[in-house]
């Protein structure tokens, strides 16, 4: 099979880049290989949301508003969860991150994706004497660049590309896309242990660096989208204000890099989008998805 073009960014947006799918196609042998394996990764991750709050309730606790999701040990179990899930570029279109449950609807602010057995909880015992690096990503910054730094963020860190990948936590896509806002931005937040181990931090910001700004077809872009801020994490938690990576490779060299394994994007719905979670007895359920004034609106396929 013929490699198609090389998409301009990392996006699984269609709109952005529909060559992604026909970009380094795999042989037919590796396949086959592909078909009959499902490379475990180095650590089990869990996918969170956040839900709005109503600013009026006080008795809420940022503990209150999130909700674990779904769990991922293999390169496969993590496809069949991030082709559901939106890209943050769809965020720009006006639209917003939607939980439907129970006949109601709730505002997703964030999606999040932590190491199993960490809470993303500045509390948490792992996360208590770490900090996270943010990305301020203006919606001026254009969608293709945005998707590109969260996939090859999210892929290098389940990838386990991104080092020292043991100090890694999780990673948080917060939407700060705020009508009226003085500064209406995109966050995202990647969280680490020991901030006292500077010179591995130190080096953790080079990687990332590195990571995020890596094109689909390996050559790295200008740094855009503003400096990487450092923020260790204190007594509030991440509800209050203020507070070699190719897209990439799994654990053990032997694997194909993760971007490879990705199959084709099938629904089992109209093309409406949004995360609707899966509960543990049910399989991965499609998605819907809001405008800002509350119009649904179907995504053409």
């Amino acid at each position: 099979m013929a490699e198609g073009k090389a998409p301009q960014f990392l996006s699984f947006n269609s709109k952005i880049s529909p060559e992604i799918g026909s970009f380094q196609p795999p042989s037919p042998s590796d396949l086959e290989d592909m078909k009959s394996k499902d490379p475990p990764l180095q650590h089990t991750w869990t996918i969170w949301e956040q839900v709005a709050q109503n600013p009026a309730d006080k008795s809420k606790e940022y503990s209150d508003a999130t909700h674990r999701v779904a769990s991922f040990a293999t390169v496969k179990g993590f496809w069949k969860y991030w082709n559901h899930l939106p890209q943050p570029s769809e965020l720009l279109d006006g639209k917003k991150f939607v939980r439907e449950a129970g006949g109601s609807r709730s505002i997703v602010d964030a999606l999040m994706v932590f190491r199993e057995g960490i809470k993303p909880e500045w509390e948490d015992p792992i996360n208590a004497s770490g900090g996270h690096f943010q990305f301020q990503l203006p919606a001026s910054l254009g969608g293709g660049p945005i998707d590109e730094k969260w996939n090859n963020i999210v892929l290098g860190m389940v990838g386990g590309s991104i080092e020292p990948a043991e100090m890694l936590t999780g990673v948080r896509l917060v939407d700060k896309l705020v009508p009226k806002s003085r500064n209406p931005a995109v966050r995202l937040e990647v969280w680490f242990s020991d901030t006292e181990d500077t010179a591995k931090v130190d080096l953790l910001e080079k990687s990332l660096q590195k990571c995020t700004t890596t094109r689909p077809d390996g050559t790295h872009s200008q740094p855009d989208g503003g400096k990487i801020e450092r923020k260790p994490h204190g007594s509030q938690g991440p509800g209050s204000e203020p507070a070699r990576c190719r897209g990439s490779g799994v654990a053990g060299r032997r694997h194909a890099p993760l971007h490879r394994w990705r199959p084709g994007r099938e629904r089992a719905n109209s093309g409406r989008w949004a995360p609707m979670w899966p509960s543990r007895d049910q399989p991965f359920a499609p998605r819907a998805c809001r405008r800002e004034g509350g119009e649904e609106e179907e995504d053409e396929k």
